[in-house]
């Protein structure tokens, strides 16, 4: 498989209105079911976007996909989210931070591999070409196969799942070490804009390390 990273182009701009929701809305059910649903929303039409050329997708394929997707991350998001309701209620600053990206994490990893594998599964079922050298020509093609599909779509959904724990976890440990040093911790708090830039700036930081660091988990023609 070979990512197209053209198709990648616009990640930063889409993940981090939707990161910031992960980390910093209030953490209400409605707020849950509402960023769990755009942000699997997004996967499952980057997935789309990104599947294998040499398999058909039908309309079925896509509608169950979604479904899936979206219905497993709603589940484990707002399981964790009734479980942890008692501390949230009284958490703030760092403690909300760290609940907030326990439940994103867990939700967001978890969906995003069940997004991946039901979103592609049609190229399971059908299987998708081979070929004998890495530059794909026509000539090099040696037949199609389902063994092969199995495992892209595994190492996918797998760098999906890394890429979703990394953009939250990333911004969540930055924002907790500069929460400890003194001078910067007394300044957000003394600023509402301040506050939200720094957010702003460690969630970019951690999209723009996290999207390289998942895709090379794996090698990019196997």
């Amino acid at each position: 498989m070979i990512p197209k990273l053209g198709r990648m182009s616009g990640f930063l701009a889409a993940n981090l209105p939707i990161t910031f929701g992960l980390l910093m809305a209030p953490p209400t059910m409605v707020n849950t079911i509402f960023i769990q649903w755009v942000n699997q929303s997004y996967m499952a039409g980057l997935n789309y976007a990104n599947k294998n050329d040499s398999c058909s997708f039908t309309t079925l394929d896509m509608v169950r996909g979604y479904s899936i997707a979206v219905t497993s991350a709603l589940f484990v998001a707002m399981s964790l989210r009734k479980l942890t309701s008692g501390i949230t209620k009284s958490a703030t600053g760092p403690r909300l931070l760290l609940l907030n990206s326990l439940v994103a994490s867990c939700a967001a990893g978890s969906a995003s591999y069940c997004n991946t594998t039901s979103m592609r599964q049609a190229e399971v079922k059908n299987g998708i070409n081979v070929y004998s050298s890495p530059n794909l020509s026509p000539d090099s093609h040696v037949g199609v196969s389902k063994i092969c599909a199995k495992q892209a779509v595994r190492e996918t959904a797998l760098s999906r799942v890394a890429l979703s724990i990394l953009c939250v976890c990333i911004p969540t440990g930055m924002l907790l070490g500069l929460n400890r040093v003194s001078f910067i911790k007394r300044a957000v708090a003394a600023s509402k804009p301040l506050k939200i830039t720094q957010e702003l700036l460690c969630i970019t930081i951690a999209l723009k390390a996290g999207l390289p660091l998942a895709i090379s988990i794996f090698e990019p023609v196997s």
